[in-house]
């Protein structure tokens, strides 16, 4: 490729993929970037499943083991709803094509369901296999619209792809050296000749070929790794919001929160990993290693300039960039019978979770007590593993759920005084003052995290938000 050639990687989220007209509409603005001469030369699309469909097809899965009759009054209802997404398609050459194609997809799922109804219960490779079914069904889609804007397209899976992983059903992760090697025979060619592939996002296949998924949210994980292994120059992540902003407008108010006009890849990375629901927290590490830009762009305003993801901080940028939080917390705190900064004791306990398969977000540590974070969901595995530490470790040990835990991001704040004394002065305004149960210095040094009661947090978003964006309109 020659240096003014642009290899563009486009990913669509379900939440703007909900009915016909949204992808009519997604279709226009991938012909608008092909049409004009600053758009791009070489194109792919990485789609996620339309909207609710995932939710619909595991909940589904799940009904069928113990209630066969529903599995069919299901599929038929899907698939009819994928067919009206195709009214809007006017070729009926194209639309008949996407018709056959769904069809025979939802033959396999319809017999994978069955099969599950048929034991009486669902493997983790049963509900992988299921729950990938909404991007297999939203690709062929995507393709006819393109197809009828007289774009040369194809629908591909990722078994088709090669995208290749660990095997780890729910939460796996790419082979990458494999991936690209698969992508540069599989992919590539295509994309050189002008076509525009549009691929599932979301999951991949395990080297029994069995499906394992990236985890919720895992298409952007999917654009992110497809763009660093066919080299390309910019990832464009579509969704109905305008980018990063300072916080959630729901939570702050429509009219307090700004959008963020760039983010390192730290800070898009931390503000993922604090709840932030824009990117999936894996999306930035495949972009950082290829140095990669990503672009957050808004539907519904094509024209508008997004969120840039780069290396490069913005020297002009504010101190602090954005505030996160990360619901359906628990907190744990583990005392032993040596002081906590005893060589091995937080070894002991971090393995404990590790084997028990509990992910820890945040950490703090007393000189007798060692106080972490986890997803409320592990909290039940998280205390059966710690009731069996040996008690020579272990004194004692509680947990509260109920939490969520909040995030101040910002390069700026490496070097600047007095930005942990603004937070927690502004967490003390609140009536009555809010309560801060654990409060964490990342090691980057660009993040403060605290956790808070669940039913205060919208509160201490506000008063926060307030204090540190008092003198920055829209």
């Amino acid at each position: 490729r020659t240096v003014f050639h642009m290899r563009v990687v486009m990913k669509f989220g379900g939440g703007i993929l909900a009915d016909a007209a949204c992808y009519a509409r997604v279709a226009d603005v991938v012909k608008q970037k092909v049409t004009e001469p600053w758009g791009g030369d070489e194109f792919v699309a990485v789609v996620s499943a339309a909207k609710g469909v995932t939710d619909r097809l595991i909940a589904a899965a799940k009904d069928a083991c113990k209630n066969k009759g529903g599995i069919a009054p299901f599929l038929e209802q899907l698939e009819a709803e994928h067919r009206e997404m195709l009214s809007l398609v006017q070729s009926a050459e194209h639309r008949a094509t996407a018709e056959e194609q769904l069809n025979r997809k939802f033959e396999r799922v319809l017999h994978a369901m069955t099969e599950i109804a048929d034991a009486g219960q669902m493997s983790p490779a049963d509900e992988d296999f299921v729950d990938s079914y909404g991007e297999r069904l939203s690709n062929v889609v995507l393709c006819a619209y393109l197809r009828d804007r007289d774009l040369k397209s194809e629908a591909l899976d990722a078994e088709d792809i090669g995208m290749v992983t660990n095997g780890r059903f729910g939460n796996a992760l790419p082979i990458l050296p494999q991936v690209r090697r698969n992508l540069e025979e599989l992919v590539e060619p295509g994309v050189e000749d002008g076509l525009i592939p549009v691929i599932t996002g979301y999951y991949g296949t395990n080297v029994r070929g069995e499906v394992t998924t990236f985890g919720r949210g895992g298409s952007d994980y999917s654009a992110a790794i497809l763009a660093a292994c066919l080299d390309a120059d910019v990832l464009e992540v579509w969704k109905d919001v305008e980018g990063f902003m300072t916080a959630n407008p729901k939570a702050v108010g429509e009219d307090k929160a700004r959008k963020i006009d760039r983010l390192t890849y730290d800070e898009a990375e931390e503000l993922s990993y604090f709840g932030a629901e824009i990117l999936h927290p894996r999306t930035i590490d495949p972009l950082r290693q290829q140095q990669i830009h990503c672009v957050v762009k808004d539907i519904r305003h094509p024209e508008a300039s997004g969120t840039v993801i780069s290396e490069e901080a913005d020297q002009y940028a504010l101190v602090i960039k954005s505030i996160a939080v990360k619901r359906g917390i628990a907190l744990i705190t583990v005392r032993g019978q040596r002081p906590a900064d005893a060589p091995g004791f937080a070894a002991d306990v971090f393995q404990t979770m590790a084997d028990a398969h509990v992910s820890i977000d945040a950490i703090a540590t007393s000189q007798t007590d060692i106080s972490f974070t986890i997803n409320a969901s592990h909290l039940p595995r998280a205390c059966e593993a710690l009731e069996k530490m040996e008690q020579e470790l272990v004194r004692e040990w509680y947990h509260n759920d109920g939490m969520a835990l909040v995030g101040v991001v910002g390069t700026g704040m490496r070097g600047t005084p007095g930005i942990n004394w603004r937070v927690f002065k502004a967490v003390g305004t609140a009536e009555p003052p809010i309560n801060v149960e654990m409060i964490c210095q990342g090691g980057s040094e660009i993040n403060i995290s605290f956790v808070v009661k669940e039913d205060r947090v919208q509160e201490c978003l506000k008063v926060v938000h307030a204090e540190l964006f008092k003198n920055e309109g829209r």
